[in-house]
């Protein structure tokens, strides 16, 4: 993945978190995974099918951005 196209990845998670009004620490526990790893997922630096199933939840469904 190009380092733009993971930017804009990371941007939008943030935004979408926050909106929800939760924290990393929120998608850490309901993944039910350490907070850096919560931290690197949201910084798409890692994939996990776990924390992305856990973002939606916490996002009220908004599907994860597509790669």
């Amino acid at each position: 993945m190009k380092p733009t196209d993971r930017e804009r990845k990371a941007r939008i998670r943030k935004q979408r978190l926050t909106a929800a009004g939760h924290v990393y620490g929120d998608l850490a526990r309901l993944a039910d995974v350490s907070y850096s790893m919560a931290y690197k997922w949201m910084n798409a630096e890692r994939e996990s099918a776990r924390i992305a199933r856990a973002f939606s939840v916490l996002t009220n469904g908004q599907a994860v951005v597509p790669a």
